[in-house]
C-alpha cells in the first residue's frame, strides 16, 4: 500500500510538533486499512459481489492522504458495503 509506504521512509520526527503530526497520521492509516480489511473480509464472505466491493473500494482509496482524516469515508466505505451486500439476506 502506497500510503504506509510513505508513512514508514518519513524522516524521523524533530520536534514535539512532528511527533504530534506522525500520530495523527498513524490514526488516519489505521483507518484507512481498517476500511480496506473490512472490504476484503466482506468479500470474501460475498464472493458474488466482490466486482461491486472492490470498486467501492478503489473510489474510496482514490485521492486519500495521509494529512486528512478519513474516518466519515471509512464509515460510508461500509454503508455502501452493506448495502451492496443487503440483496443477500
Amino acid at each position: 500500500m502506497e500510503l504506509a509506504s510513505k508513512f514508514c521512509m518519513q524522516p524521523d520526527p524533530t520536534s514535539a510538533t512532528e511527533v504530534t503530526n506522525r500520530m495523527q497520521q498513524s490514526n488516519h492509516l489505521i483507518t484507512i486499512i481498517g476500511g480496506i480489511a473490512n472490504a476484503s473480509r466482506t468479500a470474501e464472505q460475498h464472493p458474488k459481489h466482490a466486482g461491486e466491493i472492490l470498486a467501492s473500494t478503489q473510489a474510496f482509496a482514490d485521492g486519500l492522504t495521509l494529512e486528512r482524516c478519513h474516518a466519515l469515508a471509512s464509515a460510508e466505505l461500509a454503508r455502501e458495503i452493506e448495502e451492496i451486500c443487503a440483496a443477500d439476506d
